[in-house]
């Protein structure tokens, strides 16, 4: 199904046929069953006017009103073994609610939304133009989706074995999916809310503003979780190996549960930046480096945090080997208990208090 601008038909030559009938001694025919396609918008068709037909004559049969927009939506219901849809309509939206083998969606208006309700074996989505919606609710073997607009939502619920989303563009960011793996990009501003289960989840957010609120879950073998950009973070992560990353202005705040759990915030030392966290694990680790505070508590067999930076620490370690470091000026308060525990800091501040079993070292 295909959506496209037909402005003007030109240079067509008229002969006579039972389609036109003979109106005067001049020549002159009308038409008497003109058939417009389909896709030509009706709208636009009556702001045009019907030109004398002069036998024998090329001209245009409607008068060009200088507009080279148009617009019609799709609307789709049904299913196949292969859905193919296409609109490069200057407005329109689509909306499909179906399934199929493997369903194609071709979006490029540039302005219009793009609704998808139904599953196939592979559900491929590109969307394009300045300014529009993609809602996706379906599921299938393969979901691939990619959204490239200046302006609009995203809200997928996407199940299946793979599921690929990329995001360019500005507006809220809603996801929720469920997957052997889930890979997730977003390059661009705008809330985000992310809910993933599967063997791998991956989700990055790059150019992010410091008014953006990014919510984050996930629960699988392995989750790494990226921000590149200010604004804060909230992040709850479950699994055999969870990662999380902040470059970039703004708080910090999760809760960690699994083998290995490892944190790194990065900001810069103009902005106060907080960073809070409960890690539980096998072994974990805390890097921060930048101007801010640090609440930590850390359970697991190992435990490091290491802070460069202005700003106070306040940290709970519990494990067989905790080390706590801190380079900058800021008060230290830390409790350890473990077979080792190690406490460094090097700055001014209000000197460590601490409680430790077995093996201590502080500096």
């Amino acid at each position: 199904m295909v959506n496209n601008c037909w402005n003007t038909l030109e240079k067509q030559e008229i002969i006579e046929s039972p389609r036109f009938t003979k109106i005067n001694a001049d020549s002159h025919y009308q038409l008497s069953n003109l058939k417009v396609f389909q896709h030509i918008n009706t709208e636009q068709i009556q702001r045009k006017s019907l030109e004398t037909i002069k036998l024998g004559v090329a001209q245009e049969l409607f008068k060009d009103d200088n507009s080279a927009e148009c617009s019609g939506d799709i609307n789709f219901t049904g299913g196949g073994a292969g859905n193919v849809i296409k609109s490069d309509v200057t407005q329109g939206d689509i909306n499909f609610t179906g399934g199929g083998i493997a369903n194609v969606i071709k979006h490029n208006s540039n302005y219009g939304n793009t609704n998808f309700t139904g599953g196939g074996a592979a559900n491929i989505i590109v969307k394009k133009g300045q300014r529009g919606d993609l809602t996706f609710d379906g599921g299938g073997l393969a979901n691939v989706l990619l959204h490239q607009s200046k302006e609009g939502r995203m809200n997928i619920n996407a199940t299946g074995a793979t599921n690929v989303l990329i995001r360019i563009g500005d507006g809220e960011y809603k996801a929720h999916l469920t997957a052997l793996g889930n890979v997730s990009i977003h390059k661009g501003q705008g809330d985000s809310h992310i809910t993933m289960l599967g063997g791998l989840n991956t989700h990055t957010q790059i150019d992010s503003h410091q008014r953006d609120k990014a919510l984050w879950r996930a629960l699988g073998g392995l989750n790494v979780m990226t921000q590149v950009g200010a604004g804060t973070i909230t992040s709850l992560l479950g699994g055999g190996g969870n990662v999380l990353t902040k470059m970039g202005e703004g708080d910090l705040s999760s809760i960690m549960l699994g083998g290995a759990n490892i944190i790194t915030h990065i900001s810069n030392n103009k902005i106060k930046s907080n960073t809070y966290t409960i890690t539980l694990g096998g072994l974990n680790i805390l890097t921060k480096k930048g101007q801010g505070d640090i609440l930590a508590i850390m359970g697991g067999g190992g435990n490091v945090l290491t802070h460069i930076g202005n700003g106070n620490i306040h940290g709970v370690m519990l494990g067989g080997a905790n080390i706590l470091t801190k380079v900058g000026n800021g008060d230290l308060s830390g409790i350890m208990l473990g077979i080792g525990n190690v406490l460094t800091h090097v700055g001014d501040g209000q000197n460590p208090r601490y409680n430790g079993r077995c093996g201590e070292y502080f500096h």
